[in-house]
């Protein structure tokens, strides 16, 4: 498999993803927060990992796997965090005809397999959504921790769990490039 990872280009599609995020992701998140802030309830999350993806596929021009296993965009892996904390990563079964332990195992491994032939694009947040940045890590560059999370993978892993890793937001820092800034809604040029 040759590596087919590279970083896309967004600066075409600022304008329309910057409309997605004040409409659809930071609009109704400040609209909740007036009432959790009346009514004395914490939010728990800042906005859904579709939301997250639905974003990286406009800026990337890209569209979604379809598939609720599996890559998230063609050719990318997306994630998201409060920034500073770590991106998880989960492999688990696909919706194949296999028997059940084999089919978990099997789907999770060849995704995990997928890793470094992959773009992964990190999405660090904070302060509600006001501050927002993109980062671009190319799969080649995290090889070696992929090489160990194979190494880690159980080979019996039961099917009713997940095999979880993480990637540190140093890590993407140190290996990645920042392809976007969002301050209250708007782009910063750095």
């Amino acid at each position: 498999m040759t590596n087919q990872s590279y970083c896309p280009l967004i600066r075409p599609h600022i304008d329309h993803g910057l409309d997605f995020f004040n409409q659809v992701m930071l609009g109704p998140l400040l609209a909740k927060l007036r009432y959790y802030r009346r009514y004395n309830v914490r939010p728990t999350t800042m906005s859904l990992p579709s939301d997250w993806e639905v974003l990286t596929a406009i800026l990337c021009d890209v569209m979604g796997s379809g598939h609720a296993s599996g890559m998230d965009l063609t050719g990318y892996e997306v994630k998201s965090a409060i920034s500073g904390a770590a991106y998880e990563y989960q492999f688990h079964r696909s919706g194949s005809s296999a028997p059940l332990k084999l089919r978990h195992r099997e789907s999770g491994r060849a995704l995990l397999d997928s890793m470094e032939y992959a773009g992964h694009l990190f999405w660090a947040h904070r302060d509600l959504l006001t501050h927002v940045e993109l980062w671009y890590v190319n799969g080649q560059d995290l090889r070696s921790t992929f090489e160990r999370w194979k190494r880690e993978f159980p080979p019996d892993l039961d099917p009713n769990r997940r095999f979880r890793r993480s990637v540190t937001h140093t890590m993407v820092q140190c290996a990645g490039i920042k392809l976007l800034t969002i301050q209250d809604g708007e782009e910063v040029l750095d």
